[in-house]
């Protein structure tokens, strides 16, 4: 069996089969109710442990931070208050018993999961990384089935990169086909004005989205479109990426000098930015111009391959009017995107984009299911204030009551029940 960790935002576990089926696969933010939890799953692994025999662990495979830095590892470790599934007081001793041992943060972090996870049942098993943008590809291998298809991945950042694409023939390993620099994101740019709204980025992106819908073209889709560009199947945002560019630049803003040459990825969205436009203006402006890249990115490694079916994975692919674009395409003949195509989906694609690096074959049914938890099913202990009584109702039927009731001016109150069941 091989166990999967995501410590990237949304962090996660999963164990898999031998052949690539999905056994477990479980969200730390499920356990610690901590959305988007960040770090590293110990409840998740635990959870894993709980209800596994991992006595046959074979690999553990870490989808992220193949480039770790010692900062990072101690970032992780000492969020105490973000992360309530690190033991408490790791905010003082980020390494206890580890710290000067080794200047390795791989090393650190494996030293970590193997004493304070339940991987200590495990002291011998194998713990590898793997590029952040090659665990995203992995989740869309799967999807293919016995299809040739491109994958493409794109999110912020992960590993200094924003993107890769790779392509996938019938019964033949994944190839590289093009990476895509941080530097270059679509992601941020997207999160730039998800900032400029004063909503948190890489995290309310959707209300982005939903926004955009309320805007028109204006000024601002052209003069953003001069920032961006795709040429070859390559994204590139124009600003300067050099360090004493940015030096310089940062040094005339702050005595008022203006600069036709942005700075950063968030500087681009303040030269663009109009007053003049209306309040949605610039999220439409923010959504056509990535409805329009990432078409062109598509659009040309198709013509490139003649392969027609895209498989979609990358946090910006949870912008679904992308994904109805790229549906739309005449190019296009299928569409895939796997459901948790954020960083959450990366403790199960290391494991897949592993085992086609290294020639094993992935079962056909790796991914037959979304069910990928324990045996529990969700019940809702449901109030109204008509007499303040209290029902019990099934997951399925609680949204047809509370509509109902609200409909005759009633106030509702709705609390989440948990029932282990088991299943034969």
């Amino acid at each position: 069996m091989y166990l999967g960790i995501n410590l990237s935002h949304d962090s996660s576990a999963a164990l898999l089969d031998k052949d690539g089926t999905i056994l477990y696969a479980v969200a730390e933010e499920r356990i610690s109710r901590v959305k988007n939890h960040i770090g590293i799953p110990l409840l998740s692994i635990a959870e894993i442990f709980n209800n596994f025999d991992t006595g046959t662990l074979d690999k553990v495979i870490i989808g992220s931070h193949d480039h770790l830095t010692l900062e990072t590892v101690n970032r992780f470790l000492s969020q105490e208050k973000a992360n309530p599934s690190n033991p408490r007081g790791r905010a003082l001793d980020p390494f206890p018993g580890f710290i000067g041992v080794t200047n390795n943060p791989k090393k650190e972090l494996i030293q970590f999961l193997r004493t304070a996870s339940k991987l200590k049942a495990c002291p011998e098993v194998e713990v590898i990384y793997l590029n952040h943008h090659d665990s995203h590809l992995g989740c869309g291998i799967p999807l293919l089935g016995q299809e040739s298809g491109l994958i493409l991945s794109l999110d912020g950042e992960g590993d200094g990169e924003s993107g890769a694409i790779s392509i996938k023939m019938r019964k033949q390993k994944m190839v590289q086909l093009a990476r895509f620099s941080s530097l270059d994101s679509l992601g941020l740019l997207y999160a730039a004005v998800t900032k400029k709204y004063n909503f948190k980025p890489l995290h309310h992106e959707g209300k982005i989205t939903g926004l955009a819908a309320y805007g028109k073209y204006s000024k601002m889709v052209d003069e953003l479109m001069k920032f961006v560009a795709v040429k070859n199947g390559h994204i590139t945002l124009r600003y300067s990426k050099k360090s004493l560019m940015q030096i310089l630049g940062r040094a005339s803003h702050s005595f008022g000098i203006k600069s036709t040459m942005p700075v950063s990825i968030d500087d681009i969205i303040e030269m663009i930015y109009s007053a003049d436009g209306e309040y949605p203006d610039l999220a439409f402006a923010v959504q056509f111009v990535l409805e329009k890249s990432v078409a062109e990115i598509v659009a040309y490694w198709i013509k490139k391959t003649g392969v027609h079916n895209i498989s979609l994975t990358g946090g910006v692919f949870a912008n679904v009017k992308v994904n109805q674009k790229l549906s739309e395409m005449d190019e296009v003949n299928n569409v895939f995107v796997f459901p948790n195509m954020g960083d959450g989906g990366i403790a199960i694609g290391c494991i897949w984009s592993w085992m086609e690096n290294r020639g094993l074959p992935i079962s056909s049914n790796a991914f037959s299911s979304m069910y990928v938890g324990t045996g529990q099913e969700t019940r809702f202990e449901y109030q109204t204030s008509e007499d303040l009584r209290t029902l019990i109702l099934e997951e399925n039927t609680v949204s047809n009551a509370i509509a109902q009731d609200i409909s005759k001016s009633m106030v509702v109150a709705v609390q989440e029940l948990w029932e282990t069941l088991q299943f034969s």
